[in-house]
């Protein structure tokens, strides 16, 4: 792959996240307008902090400053969404930093303290359980697992 067609795909890559994360802001936004119409209609209000609602057709309650819960379920660990992200893409290699702000492109940012030592530690235990192949210092593609995968589909 040449590396005009690479850049290339990398700039769709990112146009996409922030158009993701746009419709999430949206979406965030409506429900909260939801909420504000109830409220002026004299239904109960939620309790703080919370809204309910529909996201792209999932029942979801959103929990302001706690992880996303979606129709019941917890969100996915850091090292889950790390080697999926991995897992998209096969051959790209990726830096920790880069990791971290693709999540922050698509509207999904990583929460952890240290979100790039979160990523660093994701990456450590995937290459142990050779989900991940470390080709660089701080250089890191999809192992194995995401190679089969990816090739039997």
């Amino acid at each position: 792959m040449t590396a005009e067609l690479r850049d290339a795909i990398d700039l769709l890559r990112r146009q996409r996240a922030e158009a993701v994360a746009l419709v999430q802001k949206y979406d965030h936004a409506i429900i909260l307008l939801e909420q504000l119409d109830r409220e002026r209609e004299g239904q109960p209000a939620e309790p703080a902090g919370q809204t309910t609602g529909q996201i792209h057709g999932i029942d979801s309650t959103i929990k302001m400053g706690v992880p996303t819960v979606f129709a019941g379920r917890p969100r996915r660990s850091v090292k889950q969404r790390v080697l999926a992200l991995l897992d998209e893409d096969v051959t790209r290699v990726w830096a920790v930093a880069e990791i971290a702000h693709e999540f922050e492109l698509r509207g999904d940012s990583l929460e952890a303290k240290d979100v790039d030592n979160a990523v660093r530690t994701a990456l450590s235990e995937g290459t142990k359980e050779g989900r991940v192949i470390r080709t660089g210092v701080g250089l890191y593609q999809a192992g194995m697992s995401g190679r089969q995968a990816a090739t039997s589909q």
